[in-house]
């Protein structure tokens, strides 16, 4: 039994949040882009009906006042595919009864090799937690072995969306090369990034974008983006699109005044 749920909602400050971004293991299954989402796969489930399930959060009037409509169960089913759609706080009593039937747990977890270390506990460590403390002595095993199979070779429908977002980052790079120019602020050049970003449908950058003049490009990972451009240096620009959860990825150095000098244009050709 493979149990796959969605990201957290981040907070920031006061009552504000960060910017949703889903778990997208959960939405390449389910299609499903919305929080506090848990999606289970038991191929071996004895009822049909239990094989696939997922769970989702409520609606309410509050909710509704506050942060607008949410996936009815109606709407679930015909984004996913999958016909058993439960309320999510449905998901404990139903794991339950499962747990009878499964002998092994298949959970996910942030295994990228490049994951930033951190302290916070996210709603998939939770589940891994929360299931090893209520069903000790069943075996555990990694989702991502199978996802990992399953997500190389891309759909049709998902190039599609990769060629979307590629679309969104090719316009932006045209309006940053307009832009560049010496003392052109770092993040001015950014901004031309974000309105093309945004205009284009964009859910949110893949990352966030490094703008890096002169020394600040030699630091791989810069993106203060707030010194200003100056005459007969570089910029190096690195940055990506999301769109409905596929992301595009571009680097390219620039010169800022718009002609390389004769040792930049070996050195660029020379990595080139």
């Amino acid at each position: 039994m493979a149990i796959i749920t969605s990201n957290d909602v981040m907070p920031n400050n006061a009552d504000d949040v960060m910017g949703f971004a889903q778990n997208n293991d959960l939405f390449y299954l389910s299609g499903i882009d919305q929080d506090e989402t848990i999606l289970v796969l038991f191929p071996d489930a004895i009822k049909e009906e239990n094989r696939a399930i997922l769970f989702v959060k409520e609606v309410s009037e509050h909710s509704k006042i506050w942060e607008g409509d949410f996936l009815t169960k109606e709407e679930v089913v015909d984004i996913s595919g999958v016909k058993n759609v439960k309320w999510i706080h449905e998901f404990e009593k139903t794991i339950q009864l499962f747990a009878f039937e499964s002998d092994v747990f298949y959970l996910g977890h942030n295994e990228h090799i490049k994951r930033v270390t951190s302290e916070i506990e996210t709603r998939q460590d939770r589940m891994i937690a929360w299931c090893k403390q209520k069903y000790p002595l069943h075996q555990y095993d990694r989702v991502a072995k199978i996802t990992r199979e399953l997500r190389p070779v891309k759909s049709a429908e998902e190039i599609k969306l990769i060629q979307e977002a590629i679309a969104i980052s090719i316009k932006g790079f045209k309006g940053l090369l307009k832009a560049i120019k010496p003392n052109v602020k770092e993040y001015e050049l950014e901004a031309e990034l974000t309105y093309e970003m945004v205009r284009g449908g964009g859910t949110r950058h893949a990352f966030k974008p490094i703008v890096a003049s002169g020394k600040n490009a030699c630091a791989l990972h810069y993106n203060f983006n707030k010194e200003v451009c100056k005459d007969g240096e570089m910029v190096l620009v690195d940055f990506g699109v999301c769109y409905a959860n596929y992301n595009s990825d571009t680097t390219r150095c620039i010169p800022v005044n718009g002609k390389f000098s004769e040792r930049q244009r070996a050195v660029y050709q020379s990595v080139l």
